[in-house]
């Protein structure tokens, strides 16, 4: 079988959708390609797309096949984390009704380590960011 790179357009859109990159790889490749990118690992990704562990260990040896694995994957994540950050004001609403109107007080204990665990990491993460991105200016002078 010889090796399929694809070229090197940058996929717009989804990439797990974005089938005009991946239709450059033999029909083979693209459904061990999107059976990877969801399933938790290799044997997995076997049994769903119907094609043995060697065959999908072969063509991750390829670099255009890893590369267009990469973005599907990361592609999958944006997702992934797209729905948890549409979910973050309504969990945060119910950890503020916990706190507000439950009156036992192990329940709103908790509710408030939550809260106050999840607003310290938040602050630590933009200070982080902060001190990373003047370090780079620097870098850059």
């Amino acid at each position: 079988m010889t090796k399929t790179k694809p070229t090197s357009k940058k996929p717009t859109g989804s990439p797990v959708t974005n089938c005009r990159d991946l239709s450059e790889f033999p029909a083979p490749q693209r459904t061990a390609l999107l059976a990877l990118a969801t399933a938790p690992n290799v044997k997995e990704a076997a049994k769903a797309c119907g094609l043995c562990e060697r065959t999908l260990f072969r063509y991750l040896a390829e670099e255009a096949f890893c590369e267009a694995l990469a973005v599907l994957q990361e592609g999958a994540i944006r997702s992934t984390l797209a729905n948890l950050e549409a979910s973050l004001s309504e969990a945060v609403e119910t950890l503020r009704s916990l706190l507000a109107d439950t009156e036992e007080s192990q329940v709103r204990r908790s509710a408030a380590a939550v809260l106050l665990r999840h607003a310290l990491q938040s602050i630590e993460l933009r200070l982080v960011v902060k001190r990373l991105d003047e370090i780079e200016e620097k870098m850059k002078s």
